[in-house]
């Protein structure tokens, strides 16, 4: 499984972290389709490709889970590209032309970072991240939520659909590529009876064990 990408492609209150630098590691990359784009210079009808990336922090919350926080964007290593300006940042390099012509995201999955929060109203949102230095290391907790990597052409084929957050899983469905599946499949986004999970507080479902910790390498990507 790969997510490729190239240079050409609630408001209910919930606890915080506090806003300053966090040992964490990448739990998941998820492929979220094509959505319109809002974007203020856009053309009229003018579609993406987006992504989300989500952390969890070596930090608990007073229920004993670890904070997790995301960023979703365009899918694109363009050279203003957001997501360009985040992996150089967080690899301390920046891409070759070749790596231009297609990287594969899963790559980040696994992989720790030293990551800024930064507190916007009432989210916790990616300040910015960078290498994880030697000396916090030994901070980083054993992974507790589930790992997903996941892309809208896995419908109904990647059991890691099931550790989505629902309101991510909302955002899928209103992908191109979910709207076409859900034609076929009506009941496939469908949520069973219960309450919605908080955006910033779990992955997904609730693990029965700890995930097994990924090994970190030392130029992972």
């Amino acid at each position: 499984m790969s997510l490729i990408v190239s240079e050409n492609q609630s408001s209910e209150d919930y606890e915080l972290p506090e806003p300053k630098g966090y040992a964490a590691r990448c739990i998941a990359a998820i492929g979220l389709g094509t959505h319109p784009n809002t974007h203020p210079d856009a053309k009229p009808g003018q579609m993406k490709q987006e992504v989300m990336l989500i952390w969890e922090l070596s930090e608990l919350m007073e229920d004993g889970r670890p904070f997790t926080v995301n960023w979703r964007g365009t899918l694109s290593l363009g050279k203003n590209a957001n997501l360009t300006k985040l992996l150089v940042s967080w690899r301390n390099k920046d891409f070759t032309d070749a790596e231009k012509e297609g990287f594969d995201l899963m790559n980040v999955v696994g992989v720790s970072c030293l990551l800024t929060v930064k507190i916007k109203g009432k989210y916790a949102n990616v300040g910015s991240l960078a290498p994880l230095p030697d000396a916090m290391a030994a901070s980083l907790i054993d992974q507790v939520n589930p790992t997903v990597k996941f892309t809208v052409d896995q419908f109904g084929k990647n059991e890691d659909f099931q550790h989505i957050w629902p309101w991510v899983k909302r955002i899928l469905a209103e992908s191109e590529e979910g709207k076409k599946f859900e034609k076929a499949n009506p009941d496939f986004f469908k949520e069973p009876e219960k309450e919605d999970q908080d955006p910033n507080n779990s992955v997904g479902t609730e693990p029965k064990k700890k995930e097994p910790a990924a090994d970190d390498l030392e130029n992972p990507f």
